[in-house]
Parts: structure tokens; C-alpha cells; sequence
């Protein structure tokens, strides 16, 4: 027989049930409501329903058949009017059928039965005591209590020798070497150990402070944020219309309406195996803890994939959970949340404070928004490791026995972890990993760098050549107006040759200026030389025809000379920085294997004043 695919919502005084069976024999359809049992039956579909309230056949119960949909709606009226029926969407639990139950483990497998037997216990119908979430609790970690070969791990810590049996399976799923012969403790021991050797100080450094992706994705607003942010608008307008009224703040079905499970989540709540998990108050409090745990890893994925999971989600999933990765069990939540910060700086591509506060944050609104959310987390979980080989066994011992648990147990112990979760908090000093020492490290060295950078800003001053930088130059020296006066005096000496001297003599001098290009800088008394050798030799060519123009021409040399030695004398003695290492040039090393150093230095005057501009 063929379970169809349903949907349940109610109104105040009626059930509609909408069942999708489009290959049913309409002819032969049976239906039959007893009290919180629901049953339809037509060829090859078979449904039964438990439900948390009773219906009642008073004549105005309807059926009817939606030929194109290929389905039933079926409405019947409650047997107390208004009352509300609770967990309607938790499908797998009104399939779960009724009676005597047979203890297996950590499951309690549900079978038929017929006579005066009780329905099985939900924790909802248990008066529950208070729990306090930071209390150390700490017997199921005592190594007495676990004799050697015999570990127990699993959801609840319900499960052992899973390991032993499928060794070659298992291999490379979890971090722990061998589950089944390691004590809890220890575990954390070695688990502990692995993080520390895994935290990279670069790597975290990096993130803090080249954190443009970090802000986009603590900037990324999750689908339980505007969940959460509609759940505290109709907290206050429930506050507003229950002040004269005295109800109840915000009702449950409320809340169910704010978290809407999709077509495929039904489905996949339908197929997980119909059978509920009942506990003792031990138990809840080591499977609520894990459960923080790994909605942390779960809600870390989400945020930095925004919501689109990726071929690495599953494995981060497991990464960032203590208990997927290391079977780890928890004595409290502040211990549960150390553990989750730790991993999250420790493994993951982001490795940042503020996200994985942020993650936290997701966590505590998540609870906040109940089992529904939850579930849709789990299933969420489910479906990736499902899809990953091997990891699909972390389903079996841990994410199935979730999704069952979850959907009976009380609201009011999730709502007291959401209560305790807010209180929690977390400082750098407590994950051990000397992370505001670190920082403070890191912060006096930008510092220094800062202060050496603004040093340098302020002595350098560029020229010509942009790869060279010439610091502790007296700028007076080589300002521009003594440069642009030296290119005037240059073009003023070109033409007082030419009008003196003619094309000839004028050829000689820019001959003589050319001819420089060959020369070295060794000091500035050889270049002043120079200068005087190439001007004589200019003026000289002119001395047997014309003495008196040869006397001007002298004096018009040495004239230049003293305006080029204005600004050849002060770059003489500088230092040049390139490549990041300023490198000290005295004004007699001319073996610079900088080409463009090189290039400058074979320049004449005219030329370097050109490269200055």
C-alpha cells in the first residue's frame, strides 16, 4: 500500500485534510474517523493519522474529489469547538501509530494494537522541571561509567559498536580514531589538541583585517531573520489586544503560521521511519545540547553559502560539529558554545569573531522560533548527508533519531534553551587560543608600519622617473622656479651663440652638450669640469678668427656653468628608494644597477632639468 502525499489546516471548529492520490479508485473509497484516528483507504493508497485532538461524525463532515488535482478534501468537525490541535505539521508524528511500544535502543518502535492499551507518552504529557542549561552536567562523561570497547556515541548517546562493525565504511567520516574504544573525555582531549594544531594565526589575521567578504555575509539576512522579525511584531500586537483580555501572549497557532514547511520538506517528514523516541530528563538535556552544536555548524553553512549549499556543505556541517565530527557530549551550554566558536577559527574558509557571533545569534533565534524551524533545519541537514557518501551514516546514528525527537518534544524545554542560549556569552579569552594578544600584537605592528609610512610621505618628494624616489633633498634647491630660470638661460645662451657666431659655432656647442651624454657623475667638482671642458671646446673653434667674440663666448660659458651647477649640485648627494629598500647613493658610486638611475646619470644638464619638470 502507498502512502499519499497529505496536508492538514483547521479553523476553529473543523479538520481539512487534503490528500493527493491521483490514482485512487474513487469508486471504492472508504473513509472512517474514530475519536483522534483518521483513516482513507482506496486502492492502492492507505492513510492513517493520530491526532492531538478528537473529531466527531455529526453529519456535517464532507467529502469531495478534484478530478484535474487528483485529489480528496476531507473536512470533519473537532469534537470541542475551538479547541486548537497542535503539531499539525509534524507529519511523521501523526503517522506514527498508537500502542504498545518495544524499547530499542535509543527509539521506541511503535506498533499497532488493539484493546483498552494507553496511547504512548510524548514528553509534552510530563509535568517538567526547570532545567538549569549551565550546570555542569558530568556523568555520562566519566570514564567508570563507560567500560573500554564499549563508548557509547550517537543520538543521546544511545548507540556503540557501530564502528567496529563497519570499519571500512566509516573511514575518514569522523575525526576521533576509534569511536567505539574512546572514552569521552577523552574525545574532548583529543579533539581539543587537533584545534589547537589547526589554528592558523596568518589566516585569522587575514580575515580580521581583509574582511570585505566578511561584512557581505554578516550583512546577508537568513530566511529565519524575517521569521523571527514576524514573530515579534505579532508578539506586540498580541500584547496590544490581550491587555483587557488577559490571554495568552501570541498563540501557538500563531507561530505555526509564521514557519511554513514546503512540499518537498512533507515529503521527506513522510518517508522518515514512523516510529517516536520517547526520554528521560538526562537524555533531553545531552540531545538538546548536541542539538545547539549542530545547528551552529548548520547555521555557519548557511550563512556563508547565502542559503545556496554548495559540494563543501556537508562536509562543513560535520567539520564545525563537535558532535558529527568527534562524537563529543556536552556538560553545558557555555561549554557547547566555546566548542562551536573554536571550530569555527580553527577549519572553515571564514575565519572571524564577529561571524561567528553572528552565527550565534542565528542559533538563539532559530530556537526562539521553535520546533517547526528546527525541523526545517534537521531536514535541511538530512538531505545533504544523505547525498554524501559515506557521511550518509551520521543520518542513521545522529540526524533521523533528530527529526523523529524533534517533533514530539516540548515546546517549553526548546523555549527554556532559547531562554538560556540569550544569557550565554562568549569572550576571546575563554577559547584559548591568546586571541586579544594576538590582536594587540597585530595592531602595534600596523601601527609602526603606519608611522613609518607617514614618515617616509612626508620626506620623499618624487622627480622625473617614476619608479625613483630621492629622499632628504633640500627642495629650496631644486624648486621649479630655478629650474624653468635655467632653461631660460640655456635657450638665452643658444641664441647669443648663434647670433654671435653663426650656424658653425652653434653646431660646436650642441655638439659639446651631446657629447656629455657619454660622461659619468663621480662628483660634483668632474661634472662642473666637465661642463667648463665642453664650453671651452665650443668657444674654442672660434678663437683664431674672432678674439673679441671669443672673450664673450667664455664669459657666456662660465655663465652656464653656474646656472647649471644650480641644480646639478643639490641631486648630486641624493638618496634613491626603489623595490621598498631605500638605498644610500654617495655622490661618488655610479655603479647603480638601476637602468633608469643609469639613464638620468648619462643625461646633460638640459636633459635632467627635463626629466624634473
Amino acid at each position: 500500500m502507498l502512502t499519499p502525499a497529505f496536508d492538514i489546516t483547521q479553523t476553529h471548529n473543523t479538520i481539512t485534510i487534503l490528500i493527493k492520490a491521483r490514482f485512487a479508485k474513487v469508486s471504492d473509497v472508504e473513509i472512517e474517523v474514530d475519536g483522534k484516528v483518521f483513516k482513507f483507504y482506496s486502492k492502492p493508497y492507505f492513510l492513517r493519522l493520530n491526532l492531538p485532538g478528537r473529531l466527531v461524525e455529526d453529519g456535517s463532515e464532507t467529502a469531495s474529489y478534484d478530478v484535474d488535482e487528483g485529489a480528496f478534501t476531507v473536512v470533519i468537525p473537532k469534537a470541542t469547538n475551538g479547541e486548537y490541535f497542535e503539531s499539525l505539521g509534524m507529519l511523521t508524528k501523526l503517522l506514527a501509530p498508537s500502542g504498545q511500544t518495544h524499547i530499542q535502543g535509543a527509539s521506541i518502535e511503535v506498533t499497532d494494537s488493539s484493546g483498552s492499551c494507553e496511547p504512548s507518552r510524548t514528553l509534552e504529557d510530563d509535568e517538567e522541571e526547570e532545567i538549569d542549561w549551565q550546570v555542569i552536567q558530568a556523568p555520562y562523561l566519566d570514564d567508570e561509567t563507560v567500560t573500554v570497547g564499549n563508548a557509547c556515541y550517537g543520538f543521546a548517546n544511545k548507540k556503540s559498536g557501530v564502528f567496529n562493525r563497519l570499519q571500512d565504511e566509516l573511514c575518514g567520516i569522523v575525526d576521533v580514531k576509534d569511536p567505539d574504544n574512546t572514552m569521552p573525555m577523552n574525545r574532548k582531549k583529543y579533539r581539543m589538541e587537533d584545534e589547537k594544531e589547526h589554528f592558523d594565526e596568518d589566516h585569522y589575521l587575514a580575515d580580521l583585517y581583509e574582511d570585505e567578504c566578511i561584512q557581505c555575509l554578516l550583512a546577508y539576512k537568513a530566511p529565519w531573520e524575517s521569521e523571527y522579525t514576524e514573530m515579534q511584531n505579532k508578539q506586540g500586537q498580541e500584547v496590544d489586544q490581550t491587555k483587557d483580555s488577559g490571554q495568552d501572549n501570541l498563540r501557538s497557532s500563531d507561530k505555526e503560521q509564521i514557519v511554513i514547511f514546503s512540499d518537498d520538506e512533507k515529503e521527506q517528514m513522510r518517508k522518515l521511519p514512523r516510529r517516536e523516541i520517547l526520554h528521560d530528563k538526562e537524555s533531553d538535556s545531552v540531545a538538546l545540547l548536541s542539538l545547539v552544536d549542530i545547528l551552529f555548524a548548520y547555521a555557519y553553512n548557511y550563512r556563508t553559502t547565502e542559503g545556496d549549499n554548495n559540494v563543501e556543505s556537508a562536509w562543513t556541517i560535520c567539520k564545525l560539529s563537535s558532535t558529527l565530527s568527534w562524537m563529543n557530549s556536552f556538560a553545558s551550554l557555555q561549554d557547547v558554545v566555546e566548542a562551536s566558536f573554536r571550530r569555527s577559527i580553527c577549519y572553515p574558509l571564514y575565519r572571524h569573531w564577529k561571524l561567528s557571533s553572528k552565527v550565534l545569534n542565528d542559533v538563539k533565534k532559530v530556537f526562539v522560533l521553535g520546533r517547526r524551524r528546527l525541523l526545517k533545519c534537521l531536514l535541511e541537514i538530512h538531505q545533504l548527508l544523505s547525498h554524501d557518501d559515506p557521511r550518509y551514516i551520521l543520518n542513521e546514528l545522529y540526524i533521523t533519531d533528530y527529526c523523529l525527537w524533534i517533533q514530539t518534544v516540548s515546546q517549553r524545554r526548546l523555549e527554556s534553551v532559547a531562554k538560556a542560549l540569550r544569557k550565554v556569552k562568549v569572550h576571546k579569552d575563554d577559547i584559548g587560543f591568546d586571541l586579544v594578544e594576538l590582536e594587540q600584537a597585530a595592531e602595534l605592528v600596523l601601527e609602526e608600519e603606519e608611522n613609518e609610512e607617514t614618515t617616509i610621505e612626508a620626506d620623499i618628494q618624487q622627480y622625473g622617473y617614476p619608479e625613483i624616489l630621492y629622499t632628504n633633498a633640500n627642495s629650496s634647491a631644486v624648486e621649479e622656479s630655478v629650474i624653468k630660470t635655467a632653461e631660460e638661460e640655456m635657450k638665452q645662451s643658444e641664441s647669443f651663440v648663434t647670433e654671435k657666431c653663426g650656424e658653425s659655432a652653434e653646431e660646436s656647442v650642441i655638439n659639446g652638450i651631446e657629447e656629455f651624454e657619454h660622461l659619468s657623475l663621480k662628483d660634483e667638482h668632474e661634472v662642473l669640469k666637465n661642463i667648463s671642458i665642453h664650453d671651452s671646446n665650443g668657444v674654442g673653434k672660434l678663437q683664431k678668427n674672432e678674439s673679441n667674440i671669443d672673450n664673450e663666448i667664455k664669459k657666456e660659458g662660465g655663465r652656464m656653468i653656474d646656472v647649471t651647477a644650480q641644480v646639478v649640485e643639490p641631486l648630486s648627494e641624493l638618496s634613491i628608494a626603489y623595490d621598498d629598500t631605500v638605498t644610500k647613493l654617495d655622490s661618488k658610486d655610479t655603479d647603480s644597477s638601476d637602468p633608469a638611475f643609469i639613464e638620468w646619470i648619462h643625461k646633460p644638464p638640459v636633459k635632467k632639468i627635463e626629466m624634473f619638470e
